[in-house]
Protein backbone atom coordinates (compact mmCIF):
# COMPACT_ATOMS: atom_id res chain seq x y z
CA UNK A 1 0.00 0.00 0.00
CA UNK A 2 2.89 2.43 0.79
CA UNK A 3 4.56 1.75 -2.57
CA UNK A 4 1.24 2.37 -4.36
CA UNK A 5 0.79 5.63 -2.47
CA UNK A 6 4.33 6.73 -3.23
CA UNK A 7 3.80 6.03 -6.89
CA UNK A 8 0.60 8.05 -6.99
CA UNK A 9 2.23 10.93 -5.11
CA UNK A 10 5.27 10.93 -7.39
CA UNK A 11 3.06 11.15 -10.48
CA UNK A 12 1.62 14.46 -9.22
CA UNK A 13 5.02 16.23 -8.57
CA UNK A 14 6.80 18.65 -10.95
CA UNK A 15 9.68 17.58 -13.11
CA UNK A 16 12.39 18.91 -10.72
CA UNK A 17 10.88 17.26 -7.66
CA UNK A 18 13.66 15.84 -5.48
CA UNK A 19 16.42 18.14 -6.82
CA UNK A 20 19.05 19.45 -4.37
CA UNK A 21 18.19 22.79 -2.78
CA UNK A 22 21.23 24.96 -3.78
CA UNK A 23 21.71 28.55 -4.87
CA UNK A 24 21.28 29.30 -8.53
CA UNK A 25 24.47 28.77 -10.54
CA UNK A 26 26.28 26.68 -7.92
CA UNK A 27 28.01 23.63 -9.40
CA UNK A 28 27.01 20.14 -8.49
CA UNK A 29 29.57 18.42 -6.28
CA UNK A 30 31.79 16.03 -8.25
CA UNK A 31 31.18 13.16 -5.84
CA UNK A 32 27.32 13.52 -5.97
CA UNK A 33 25.29 10.37 -6.45
CA UNK A 34 21.47 10.11 -6.78
CA UNK A 35 21.32 7.85 -3.74
CA UNK A 36 22.25 10.80 -1.52
CA UNK A 37 19.02 12.59 -2.31
CA UNK A 38 16.32 11.94 0.34
CA UNK A 39 12.83 12.10 -1.06
CA UNK A 40 10.01 12.01 1.47
CA UNK A 41 6.62 11.00 0.13
CA UNK A 42 3.54 10.56 2.33
CA UNK A 43 1.62 7.35 1.63
CA UNK A 44 -2.06 7.74 0.95
CA UNK A 45 -4.41 5.01 2.04
CA UNK A 46 -6.23 3.33 -0.82
CA UNK A 47 -9.21 1.16 0.19
CA UNK A 48 -8.82 -2.47 -0.84
CA UNK A 49 -12.39 -3.73 -0.37
CA UNK A 50 -15.27 -2.05 -2.16
CA UNK A 51 -17.80 -0.63 0.31
CA UNK A 52 -21.51 -1.43 0.17
CA UNK A 53 -23.07 0.72 -2.57
CA UNK A 54 -25.14 3.56 -1.29
CA UNK A 55 -28.84 3.27 -1.95
CA UNK A 56 -30.82 5.95 -3.68
CA UNK A 57 -32.91 8.39 -1.71
CA UNK A 58 -36.65 7.88 -2.19
CA UNK A 59 -39.21 10.31 -0.72
CA UNK A 60 -41.24 8.73 2.10
CA UNK A 61 -44.79 7.57 1.42
CA UNK A 62 -46.91 9.67 3.77
CA UNK A 63 -50.44 9.05 2.51
CA UNK A 64 -52.36 5.80 2.49
CA UNK A 65 -52.53 5.87 -1.32
CA UNK A 66 -48.77 6.37 -1.62
CA UNK A 67 -48.04 3.51 0.78
CA UNK A 68 -50.46 1.22 -1.04
CA UNK A 69 -48.90 2.00 -4.40
CA UNK A 70 -45.38 1.53 -3.04
CA UNK A 71 -46.23 -1.88 -1.54
CA UNK A 72 -48.50 -3.05 -4.37
CA UNK A 73 -45.94 -5.54 -5.80
CA UNK A 74 -45.83 -7.26 -2.40
CA UNK A 75 -49.59 -7.79 -2.32
CA UNK A 76 -49.68 -8.87 -5.97
CA UNK A 77 -46.94 -11.44 -5.44
CA UNK A 78 -48.29 -12.88 -2.19
CA UNK A 79 -51.89 -12.88 -3.40
CA UNK A 80 -51.44 -14.34 -6.88
CA UNK A 81 -53.05 -17.63 -5.81
CA UNK A 82 -56.00 -16.20 -3.88
CA UNK A 83 -58.39 -17.41 -6.59
CA UNK A 84 -57.28 -20.96 -5.83
CA UNK A 85 -58.27 -20.33 -2.22
CA UNK A 86 -61.62 -18.90 -3.36
CA UNK A 87 -62.29 -22.13 -5.25
CA UNK A 88 -61.34 -23.93 -2.04
CA UNK A 89 -63.94 -21.90 -0.18
CA UNK A 90 -66.54 -23.01 -2.70
CA UNK A 91 -65.62 -26.66 -2.11
CA UNK A 92 -65.62 -26.05 1.64
CA UNK A 93 -69.22 -24.86 1.40
CA UNK A 94 -69.96 -27.86 -0.83
CA UNK A 95 -68.67 -30.12 1.95
CA UNK A 96 -70.92 -28.47 4.52
CA UNK A 97 -74.11 -29.16 2.61
CA UNK A 98 -74.38 -26.43 -0.02
CA UNK A 99 -74.43 -28.87 -2.91
CA UNK A 100 -77.06 -29.95 -5.41
CA UNK A 101 -76.09 -33.00 -7.45
CA UNK A 102 -78.34 -35.30 -9.43
CA UNK A 103 -77.87 -38.95 -10.27
CA UNK A 104 -76.26 -40.12 -7.03
CA UNK A 105 -76.40 -39.64 -3.28
CA UNK A 106 -73.79 -37.56 -1.48
CA UNK A 107 -72.17 -39.83 1.09
CA UNK A 108 -69.62 -39.24 3.84
CA UNK A 109 -66.64 -39.97 1.61
CA UNK A 110 -67.67 -37.33 -0.89
CA UNK A 111 -68.12 -34.81 1.93
CA UNK A 112 -64.71 -35.34 3.56
CA UNK A 113 -62.50 -36.17 0.56
CA UNK A 114 -61.70 -32.49 0.03
CA UNK A 115 -60.40 -32.14 3.60
CA UNK A 116 -58.21 -35.24 3.18
CA UNK A 117 -56.68 -33.81 0.01
CA UNK A 118 -56.06 -30.43 1.67
CA UNK A 119 -54.14 -32.09 4.51
CA UNK A 120 -52.02 -34.12 2.08
CA UNK A 121 -51.30 -31.06 -0.06
CA UNK A 122 -50.33 -28.95 2.96
CA UNK A 123 -47.92 -31.63 4.18
CA UNK A 124 -46.29 -31.87 0.76
CA UNK A 125 -46.11 -28.11 0.39
CA UNK A 126 -44.62 -27.64 3.84
CA UNK A 127 -41.78 -30.02 2.99
CA UNK A 128 -40.87 -28.29 -0.31
CA UNK A 129 -41.58 -24.63 0.47
CA UNK A 130 -37.94 -23.60 0.89
CA UNK A 131 -36.57 -26.25 -1.48
CA UNK A 132 -38.12 -24.94 -4.68
CA UNK A 133 -39.51 -21.69 -6.01
CA UNK A 134 -43.14 -20.73 -5.43
CA UNK A 135 -44.06 -19.96 -9.02
CA UNK A 136 -44.00 -23.61 -10.22
CA UNK A 137 -46.16 -24.56 -7.21
CA UNK A 138 -48.75 -21.93 -8.12
CA UNK A 139 -48.75 -22.89 -11.79
CA UNK A 140 -49.17 -26.57 -10.99
CA UNK A 141 -52.01 -25.81 -8.55
CA UNK A 142 -53.82 -23.78 -11.20
CA UNK A 143 -53.56 -26.74 -13.56
CA UNK A 144 -55.06 -29.07 -10.92
CA UNK A 145 -58.08 -26.89 -10.25
CA UNK A 146 -58.54 -26.44 -14.00
CA UNK A 147 -58.88 -30.19 -14.42
CA UNK A 148 -61.26 -30.30 -11.47
CA UNK A 149 -63.41 -27.54 -12.94
CA UNK A 150 -63.61 -29.35 -16.27
CA UNK A 151 -64.81 -32.48 -14.46
CA UNK A 152 -67.49 -30.46 -12.65
CA UNK A 153 -68.76 -29.08 -15.97
CA UNK A 154 -68.46 -32.14 -18.19
CA UNK A 155 -69.53 -34.90 -15.76
CA UNK A 156 -71.76 -33.25 -13.16
CA UNK A 157 -73.84 -36.39 -12.51
CA UNK A 158 -70.96 -38.88 -12.13
CA UNK A 159 -69.92 -39.79 -8.61
CA UNK A 160 -66.34 -40.69 -9.55
CA UNK A 161 -65.81 -37.47 -11.53
CA UNK A 162 -67.06 -35.23 -8.71
CA UNK A 163 -64.93 -37.09 -6.16
CA UNK A 164 -61.83 -36.78 -8.37
CA UNK A 165 -62.51 -33.08 -8.93
CA UNK A 166 -62.78 -32.47 -5.20
CA UNK A 167 -59.57 -34.41 -4.51
CA UNK A 168 -57.72 -32.34 -7.12
CA UNK A 169 -59.06 -29.07 -5.77
CA UNK A 170 -58.23 -29.98 -2.18
CA UNK A 171 -54.68 -31.00 -3.06
CA UNK A 172 -54.19 -27.75 -5.01
CA UNK A 173 -55.49 -25.65 -2.10
CA UNK A 174 -53.16 -27.48 0.30
CA UNK A 175 -50.21 -26.83 -2.02
CA UNK A 176 -51.01 -23.12 -2.22
CA UNK A 177 -52.01 -22.17 1.31
CA UNK A 178 -48.57 -22.77 2.86
CA UNK A 179 -46.55 -20.74 0.27
CA UNK A 180 -49.14 -17.97 0.48
CA UNK A 181 -48.68 -17.60 4.23
CA UNK A 182 -44.90 -17.84 3.82
CA UNK A 183 -44.82 -15.12 1.16
CA UNK A 184 -47.02 -12.87 3.29
CA UNK A 185 -44.59 -13.26 6.19
CA UNK A 186 -41.44 -12.82 4.11
CA UNK A 187 -42.47 -10.24 1.48
CA UNK A 188 -45.20 -8.00 2.88
CA UNK A 189 -44.18 -5.04 5.00
CA UNK A 190 -44.37 -5.77 8.73
CA UNK A 191 -47.08 -3.18 9.36
CA UNK A 192 -49.31 -4.72 6.66
CA UNK A 193 -48.80 -8.45 7.27
CA UNK A 194 -51.80 -8.98 9.54
CA UNK A 195 -54.19 -7.27 7.16
CA UNK A 196 -52.72 -9.10 4.16
CA UNK A 197 -53.03 -12.49 5.87
CA UNK A 198 -56.65 -11.83 6.83
CA UNK A 199 -57.70 -10.59 3.38
CA UNK A 200 -55.67 -12.89 1.15
CA UNK A 201 -56.23 -16.14 3.01
CA UNK A 202 -59.34 -16.12 5.20
CA UNK A 203 -61.02 -13.48 3.05
CA UNK A 204 -60.57 -15.71 0.00
CA UNK A 205 -62.17 -18.70 1.69
CA UNK A 206 -65.18 -16.69 2.86
CA UNK A 207 -65.69 -15.19 -0.59
CA UNK A 208 -65.71 -18.71 -2.01
CA UNK A 209 -68.31 -19.77 0.57
CA UNK A 210 -70.47 -16.82 -0.38
CA UNK A 211 -70.19 -17.63 -4.10
CA UNK A 212 -71.16 -21.26 -3.53
CA UNK A 213 -74.22 -20.21 -1.54
CA UNK A 214 -75.23 -17.91 -4.39
CA UNK A 215 -74.67 -20.70 -6.94
CA UNK A 216 -76.89 -23.10 -5.00
CA UNK A 217 -79.82 -20.79 -4.42
CA UNK A 218 -79.66 -19.29 -7.91
CA UNK A 219 -81.19 -22.60 -9.11
CA UNK A 220 -83.28 -23.47 -6.08
CA UNK A 221 -86.56 -22.00 -7.32
CA UNK A 222 -87.94 -24.34 -10.00
CA UNK A 223 -90.82 -21.96 -10.76
CA UNK A 224 -88.37 -19.38 -12.10
CA UNK A 225 -86.28 -21.63 -14.37
CA UNK A 226 -88.13 -24.95 -14.74
CA UNK A 227 -86.65 -26.15 -18.03
CA UNK A 228 -83.17 -24.65 -17.80
CA UNK A 229 -82.49 -26.08 -14.34
CA UNK A 230 -81.82 -29.65 -15.46
CA UNK A 231 -79.62 -28.72 -18.41
CA UNK A 232 -77.35 -26.35 -16.53
CA UNK A 233 -77.36 -26.39 -12.73
CA UNK A 234 -75.31 -25.23 -9.77
CA UNK A 235 -72.70 -27.97 -10.24
CA UNK A 236 -71.90 -26.80 -13.78
CA UNK A 237 -71.85 -23.17 -12.59
CA UNK A 238 -69.42 -24.18 -9.85
CA UNK A 239 -67.17 -25.73 -12.49
CA UNK A 240 -67.24 -22.62 -14.69
CA UNK A 241 -66.18 -20.45 -11.77
CA UNK A 242 -63.32 -22.84 -10.98
CA UNK A 243 -62.14 -22.92 -14.62
CA UNK A 244 -62.08 -19.12 -14.75
CA UNK A 245 -60.18 -18.98 -11.46
CA UNK A 246 -57.62 -21.47 -12.79
CA UNK A 247 -56.90 -19.49 -15.97
CA UNK A 248 -56.61 -16.17 -14.11
CA UNK A 249 -54.39 -17.74 -11.43
CA UNK A 250 -52.05 -19.11 -14.09
CA UNK A 251 -51.64 -15.65 -15.63
CA UNK A 252 -51.23 -13.84 -12.31
CA UNK A 253 -48.72 -16.39 -11.03
CA UNK A 254 -46.67 -16.28 -14.21
CA UNK A 255 -46.38 -12.49 -14.37
CA UNK A 256 -46.68 -11.23 -10.79
CA UNK A 257 -45.06 -13.76 -8.44
CA UNK A 258 -41.73 -12.54 -7.05
CA UNK A 259 -39.69 -15.11 -5.20
CA UNK A 260 -39.03 -14.54 -1.52
CA UNK A 261 -35.60 -13.05 -0.71
CA UNK A 262 -35.30 -15.62 2.09
CA UNK A 263 -35.30 -18.40 -0.50
CA UNK A 264 -32.22 -16.95 -2.25
CA UNK A 265 -30.47 -16.20 1.05
CA UNK A 266 -30.93 -19.83 2.04
CA UNK A 267 -29.29 -20.76 -1.26
CA UNK A 268 -26.41 -18.24 -0.72
CA UNK A 269 -27.42 -15.93 -3.56
CA UNK A 270 -27.43 -12.46 -2.03
CA UNK A 271 -27.54 -10.60 -5.37
CA UNK A 272 -30.85 -12.20 -6.33
CA UNK A 273 -32.20 -11.53 -2.85
CA UNK A 274 -31.40 -7.81 -3.26
CA UNK A 275 -33.03 -7.84 -6.70
CA UNK A 276 -36.20 -9.40 -5.22
CA UNK A 277 -36.32 -6.73 -2.51
CA UNK A 278 -35.88 -4.06 -5.19
CA UNK A 279 -38.81 -5.43 -7.21
CA UNK A 280 -41.09 -5.69 -4.18
CA UNK A 281 -41.35 -1.92 -3.70
CA UNK A 282 -41.98 1.04 -5.96
CA UNK A 283 -39.92 2.68 -7.34
CA UNK A 284 -37.88 -0.34 -8.41
CA UNK A 285 -34.55 0.96 -7.10
CA UNK A 286 -32.12 -0.14 -4.41
CA UNK A 287 -32.38 2.10 -1.35
CA UNK A 288 -30.96 2.09 2.15
CA UNK A 289 -34.22 0.48 3.25
CA UNK A 290 -33.46 -2.38 0.85
CA UNK A 291 -30.25 -3.19 2.71
CA UNK A 292 -32.03 -2.84 6.06
CA UNK A 293 -34.61 -5.38 4.93
CA UNK A 294 -31.82 -7.66 3.71
CA UNK A 295 -30.20 -7.60 7.16
CA UNK A 296 -33.60 -8.26 8.74
CA UNK A 297 -34.07 -11.36 6.59
CA UNK A 298 -30.58 -12.57 7.50
CA UNK A 299 -31.37 -12.23 11.20
CA UNK A 300 -34.65 -14.06 10.59
CA UNK A 301 -32.82 -16.99 9.03
CA UNK A 302 -30.22 -17.05 11.80
CA UNK A 303 -32.82 -16.94 14.57
CA UNK A 304 -34.86 -19.75 13.02
CA UNK A 305 -31.73 -21.85 12.51
CA UNK A 306 -30.66 -21.78 16.13
CA UNK A 307 -34.03 -21.45 17.90
CA UNK A 308 -36.20 -23.89 15.98
CA UNK A 309 -37.72 -25.18 19.24
CA UNK A 310 -39.37 -21.80 19.76
CA UNK A 311 -41.64 -22.41 16.76
CA UNK A 312 -43.61 -25.13 18.53
CA UNK A 313 -45.67 -22.75 20.78
CA UNK A 314 -46.51 -20.61 17.75
CA UNK A 315 -47.60 -23.71 15.83
CA UNK A 316 -49.85 -24.87 18.68
CA UNK A 317 -51.41 -21.42 19.00
CA UNK A 318 -52.07 -21.29 15.25
CA UNK A 319 -53.71 -24.74 15.37
CA UNK A 320 -55.97 -23.55 18.20
CA UNK A 321 -57.02 -20.47 16.25
CA UNK A 322 -57.60 -22.54 13.11
CA UNK A 323 -59.83 -24.87 15.07
CA UNK A 324 -61.88 -21.97 16.38
CA UNK A 325 -62.20 -20.52 12.87
CA UNK A 326 -63.40 -23.86 11.52
CA UNK A 327 -66.22 -23.85 14.07
CA UNK A 328 -67.61 -20.67 12.50
CA UNK A 329 -68.45 -22.63 9.33
CA UNK A 330 -69.14 -26.29 9.90
CA UNK A 331 -71.96 -28.77 9.15
CA UNK A 332 -73.37 -28.11 12.63
CA UNK A 333 -73.64 -24.38 11.95
CA UNK A 334 -75.19 -25.02 8.54
CA UNK A 335 -77.73 -27.40 10.05
CA UNK A 336 -78.74 -24.75 12.59
CA UNK A 337 -79.02 -22.20 9.78
CA UNK A 338 -81.20 -24.48 7.67
CA UNK A 339 -83.52 -25.38 10.54
CA UNK A 340 -83.96 -21.79 11.68
CA UNK A 341 -84.53 -20.55 8.13
CA UNK A 342 -87.13 -23.24 7.36
CA UNK A 343 -88.93 -22.53 10.64
CA UNK A 344 -89.16 -18.75 10.29
CA UNK A 345 -88.64 -17.92 6.60
CA UNK A 346 -89.84 -20.99 4.72
CA UNK A 347 -88.49 -21.16 1.20
CA UNK A 348 -87.05 -17.66 1.27
CA UNK A 349 -83.38 -17.72 0.24
CA UNK A 350 -82.47 -14.29 1.60
CA UNK A 351 -81.28 -15.59 5.01
CA UNK A 352 -78.67 -17.77 3.30
CA UNK A 353 -77.38 -14.87 1.21
CA UNK A 354 -77.20 -12.66 4.30
CA UNK A 355 -75.34 -15.42 6.10
CA UNK A 356 -72.72 -15.49 3.34
CA UNK A 357 -72.39 -11.69 3.37
CA UNK A 358 -71.97 -11.49 7.15
CA UNK A 359 -69.51 -14.39 7.11
CA UNK A 360 -67.39 -12.54 4.56
CA UNK A 361 -67.41 -9.32 6.60
CA UNK A 362 -66.46 -11.18 9.75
Amino acid sequence: MEQRGAYLQAQQQPANYGAIDRPYGEAVPPNFTPAQVAVHVEATSVPVNNPQPAGQDVPPADSWFARSRRNEPQTNSAGSATLVLISGGMNLAWSCGFSAVQGFMVNTHLMICWYIAVIIGALVSGSITHRMERKPIYLFSSFLILVGGILFVSLPHEYGAIAAARYLNGFAVGLVVVPTLVLIGEEVESSERGKAAALLEMGSFTIGIFLQICCIFAYSNSDTIPSFQYKFGSTELHGIFVIAFAVITFLLSYFLVIESPVYYLLHNDENKAIDCLRRLQRPFVVTQETYQQLEEHKRYIQDNSFNSDLMLPALLKMCLYRGLVSLSFSPLIILALLLSTLSYAGDDTRPYILFGVFLWHV
